[in-house]
């Protein structure tokens, strides 16, 4: 900060062209600077001041500042928080200590140029005068606003990649057909990376105040589906095992919209056809002529692949919608902090 004391304006000529001298902060008054939300504030008070010949003194003392910001969580690990210093003299009027910004304009932006970010980055920094009038006396303060982003990678490979492995896990799951038990580990796998997702984020985030982060709703949201696939699951392996057979008019319709459905013997969908045997089911006495016993594409197993293929889209879309919800949201969040400025 600088100020000017006219009482200490000098000649250089008169003194060996001396224009700048150093004296102890001790020797000159010094304005009662402080910021208002500060929760720790510390300064090395005891740096020399300097004084110019035209009576400008600069003082530049290090600073040790703790303050506090309300954090918005919704978008973590993708966050932009806006964070606001108050500026200003602890006892005096506007009238008795004016404050302007070092460029003195009422709104400028704060120099970053020796900044080095850490853990956040500083996206913008606006400083603006402000004029107060409280108690019939005029107080001047500096409103100095801050958009910080959130820099750690880590967190947001540890947010993510298991919510990506979960998905495709759930989807997954709808390509094997019911009677296998594989479709029941995928699930319970699913499931359970899912939970763990959930306890990890729990060390990650506060415990108290702010708002959820949508992607502890998103996980929240991927462990009931996964809950829900598993009781279809359950549902259709007991579907498929009956030995009678559904009534035409479940089968009629189904065999209209089988084509959209991706209905039919093919591999990956539905089931293997019997033509082919796959080389990890042959033993070393098998001929060529041995089949693995498949269940035939009808019946209940039709019934049980629709329902999958339906399932199937009903969950892209959800997780579809889940994904771009949550990153439109981001850059709305971001553009709706650094706009305010």
């Amino acid at each position: 900060m600088n100020w000017k004391d006219t009482r200490l304006k000098w000649i250089p000529e008169n003194y060996e062209n001396v224009s700048v001298v150093h004296l102890g902060p001790d020797k000159v008054w010094k304005p009662d600077i402080m910021v208002y939300n500060s929760l720790q504030h510390f300064d090395y008070e005891m740096t020399d001041v300097g004084l110019v010949s035209s009576g400008l003194i600069w003082w530049v003392p290090p600073v040790n500042l703790h303050t506090s910001c309300e954090l918005d969580w919704t978008y973590w690990p993708w966050d932009y928080q806006k964070c606001r210093l108050l500026v200003g003299s602890w006892t005096k009027t506007g009238w008795e200590l004016d404050i302007t910004t070092i460029s003195g304009a009422n709104i400028s932006n704060v120099d970053r140029d020796n900044f080095v970010p850490g853990a956040w980055d500083i996206v913008s920094g606006i400083q603006q005068r402000i004029e107060i009038t409280a108690y019939k006396d005029n107080f001047v303060e500096l409103q100095v606003d801050f958009v910080l982003q959130r820099r750690s990678f880590l967190d947001k490979k540890v947010a993510v990649l298991p919510l990506l492995v979960s998905c495709c896990l759930i989807l997954s799951a709808f390509w094997i057909h019911p009677s296998s038990t594989a479709r029941l580990r995928l699930n319970l796998a699913a499931v359970g990376v899912l939970v763990i997702t959930l306890l990890a984020h729990r060390s990650f985030l506060p415990s108290a105040g702010g708002q959820m982060p949508m992607i502890v709703a998103m996980t929240t949201g991927l462990v009931v589906l996964a809950v829900v696939q598993l009781a279809v699951i359950l549902s259709l392996a007991n579907l498929v095992s009956r030995t009678d057979s559904p009534s035409m008019r479940f089968l009629a319709p189904l065999q209209m919209i089988s084509p959209f459905l991706c209905l039919g013997n093919l591999p990956l969908i539905g089931q293997v056809p019997a033509s082919i045997v796959p080389p990890w089911s042959r033993g070393a006495d098998d001929t060529e002529n041995l089949q693995p016993d498949l269940p035939k594409l009808q019946g209940w197993n039709l019934i049980a692949q629709a329902v999958d293929r339906l399932m199937f889209i009903v969950y892209t879309v959800i997780v579809f919608f889940f994904l771009v919800s949550y990153i439109g949201a981001a850059s709305a969040n971001f553009n709706a902090k650094t706009g305010n400025n």
